[in-house]
């Protein structure tokens, strides 16, 4: 049998396929038109992205959007886009073209104008998952659509190369016949850019299995496999190997492998027929120790009746808190807490993370109603004893994006901002991103001396 091919179709039974990030959905960009101007006059946003201009307190002095230039002065109006000339109301664009876009307001000339910059979408990619590429008919698969890149909304469509097709993002479709079919997808963009991934399925009648003997023991442990299949190309079938205990794999109907070590292994056995269709199985072995009857799972050397991290491999049993969790599994490795509590299940302990309760992620605030109802936020200590927490519209906090609660550090676990605070954070998050981001930096005398929450995200809108 070809190994390199075969290692390309086994792969499609045994790996999973890579999951691309979606493209962030398209956002609204607010500007507000007043006092003669537009603010912020030049916002850089995404392709694909809205500008909203919203009028606001002009005084009864009326203003447009009009797209054009005014080099030396005189402006010149291009027709890409344009509102009326109004004195309240919106106005709303959306720009799936990159590039700088010029505009004015017709009433005041070059006196009032802004500037849109549009950066480009990232390459349209796509990859599909099937959640079952071989198997015998009928063959039911449920494939997922991997979208990166592009400017949202898409359209799909697929050929599942058996006369079946779809227009869904994740259809499901059941494969009759035996064969190979080269699914294809084409992913088409808001721009009309398309691009296209293929999978193969394959639909065989090809069955693996395998005997192990014995099954269970005392280790040392001898143990003889053999493998068997049916179906498909019978002129000739291969096998593969995996013993479950890091050993290289071995090739052949009948081999024989000794285990060392105590513990449950996962042997998984990979086969192939002569057109190196793929098929597999797996057998357990059940490796004991006769000084250990609990097992050693993680194959430390230690019984997990007397393990500190029964399921995490550390033989030299470091528990440096001597909370009786060992640091191998330790959600809190320096700190006391044999509870292992997570009450944000982010995989640090209760008693070394500060967790942010109100406000919730994703809670709407409006900015219309500031100053006068700013949050109360509260948050679990952590077993940190001085606070400070930082409302940012930026997240990546960077400097001049946020406000917070001082030099001198919080003795509590709530705080609520002063109105003047609020309105600043939630007119800057409202004009921005739409959202706010929440912060809480703790401070102990005990190592570790300082840390972080967790960031919240809230919505805010005007």
């Amino acid at each position: 049998m070809d190994g390199p091919r075969t290692r390309v179709r086994l792969s499609l039974a045994l790996a999973a396929a890579i999951l691309l990030p979606s493209t962030l959905p398209a956002a609204t960009v607010n500007v507000a038109v007043v006092n003669s101007l537009f603010n912020p006059k030049n916002p850089t946003i995404n392709q694909g992205d809205t500008v909203v201009w919203t009028w606001g307190n002009t005084g009864g002095t009326a203003h447009s959007v009009t797209s054009g230039a005014c080099p030396g002065g005189s402006c010149t109006a291009d027709s890409k886009f344009g509102s009326s000339i109004q004195s309240s109301g919106t106005f709303q664009h959306t720009f799936n073209t990159s590039g700088t876009f010029p505009y004015f307001c017709q009433v005041h000339g070059s006196s009032m104008t802004g500037s849109i910059i549009v950066t480009p979408a990232p390459v349209l990619t796509c990859s599909i998952m099937p959640d079952k590429p071989v198997g015998p008919p009928a063959l039911d698969v449920q494939f997922t659509a991997n979208v990166s890149g592009g400017v949202g909304p898409y359209t799909f469509a697929w050929d599942f190369k058996d006369t079946g097709a779809s227009a869904l993002q994740n259809p499901e479709h059941s494969f009759a016949e035996l064969g190979e079919f080269d699914v294809v997808l084409k992913v088409t963009d808001a721009t009309n850019t398309m691009q296209q991934c293929v999978s193969p399925i394959i639909v065989t009648d090809l069955v693996c299995s395998g005997a192990v003997d014995p099954n269970s023991g005392d280790a040392p442990l001898s143990v003889t496999f053999t493998g068997e299949a049916a179906g498909g190309d019978p002129n000739s079938y291969d096998f593969m190997w995996d013993f479950g205990d890091g050993s290289p794999h071995a090739s052949g109907q009948v081999v024989m492998h000794d285990y060392l070590n105590s513990g449950l292994k996962h042997v998984a056995l990979m086969g192939a027929d002569a057109q190196l269709v793929p098929c597999s199985a797996t057998i357990d072995v059940n490796v004991t120790d006769p000084n250990c009857p609990a097992g050693d799972d993680d194959n430390d050397g230690i019984c997990d009746s007397l393990d500190n991290c029964p399921a995490a491999y550390n033989p030299g049993q470091a528990d440096s808190d001597a909370d009786g969790a060992g640091d191998a599994c330790d959600n809190c490795a320096n700190l006391y807490n044999p509870t292992q509590a997570d009450f944000d299940v982010d995989g640090l302990g209760d008693d070394c993370d500060i967790t942010i309760l109100e406000p919730p992620e994703g809670m709407p605030f409006f900015c219309g109603t500031v100053p006068a109802v700013p949050p109360t936020i509260q948050w679990l200590a952590g077993g940190y004893s001085k606070f400070r927490v930082t409302i940012a519209w930026d997240p990546g906090f960077t400097k001049g994006t946020s406000v917070n609660s001082g030099s001198t550090l919080l003795k509590t676990t709530t705080w609520t901002p002063p109105s003047k605070k609020w309105k600043k954070a939630c007119a800057n998050g409202a004009a921005g991103p739409q959202a706010l981001f929440i912060q809480i930096f703790g401070k102990r005398k005990t190592p570790p001396v300082g840390g972080v929450s967790d960031v919240v995200s809230i919505d805010v809108f005007p």
